[in-house]
């Protein structure tokens, strides 16, 4: 961490898994932080949190309207408290690891593995800090508004964006099962923005209200940077 970069306290979630084949993949991750309030969670709360967390991925990653391809897998959920360095207070990693595919009715479906589309993140503010986040879903499936469009449809925009919100609303709720187990406040997303003591700001940070798809589709291309290159055959201009 660089020096005097400093963090609002906070527990930081990383969904992740592999794209492809077993024996041509590349990885993909997202993370959503979340505000508590009160102490600090045990190691053991984070864990069994964590634990909690797997079916609410796995119901995401197989929900048709979160248009993620078959052949996307979620493997693992990641669940550690960031101290005041941004840096993970544990010794140990909490993880759990587990086989979610993507899929719904996009079981076969397979676009470019750099393609995804945005989730934006809104807070309550309207522009700087902590205004909004993103997180890039792996492998979604593009569904032409209409012949030739360069955008998604409507209602596929808005089904991502809903399926988001009910991952995030059922990860709050599993995450806070565990939390009143230590007599904790169920914590929620926010965005967060560290400090820098050299411009002089403080740590930020804003609860997330609303989710919105770009209907654009983006790229992604460190998706498809352990993908060894293969080229074609060589075809001549004037064969001999």
């Amino acid at each position: 961490m660089a020096p005097g970069i400093t963090w609002t306290p906070h527990l930081r979630m990383t969904v992740g898994g592999t794209m492809g084949t077993a024996a041509i993949s590349e990885e993909w991750s997202n993370t959503v932080r979340w505000k508590t309030i009160g102490a600090e969670p045990t190691l053991g709360t984070i864990q069994d949190a964590c634990t909690r967390l797997v079916p609410v991925v796995s119901g995401w990653m197989a929900r048709g309207a979160s248009m993620i391809s078959g052949a996307a897998l979620a493997r693992y959920v990641k669940l550690n408290w960031i101290n005041e360095q941004g840096l993970q207070r544990d010794v140990n990693t909490v993880v759990a690891d587990f086989f979610a595919p993507g899929g719904g009715s996009h079981v076969t479906d397979v676009p470019p593995f750099y393609q995804t589309f945005a989730i934006t993140l809104r807070t309550r503010l309207n522009r700087g800090r902590t205004h909004a986040g993103r997180v890039y879903p792996p492998l979604v499936i593009h569904t032409a508004a209409e012949a030739g469009s360069p955008y998604t449809s409507g209602d596929a925009a808005a089904g991502q964006a809903t399926s988001f919100i009910e991952f995030l609303r059922a990860a709050r709720a599993a995450i806070g099962v565990a939390f009143q187990t230590q007599g904790l406040e169920t914590p929620d997303p926010a965005v967060f923005s560290p400090g820098n003591e050299l411009k002089g700001t403080q740590p930020m940070w804003s609860p997330i209200i609303s989710a919105v798809v770009d209907r654009v589709p983006d790229v992604q291309h460190r998706r498809t940077r352990q993908i060894p290159r293969s080229e074609g055959p060589t075809v001549l201009l004037d064969p001999a």
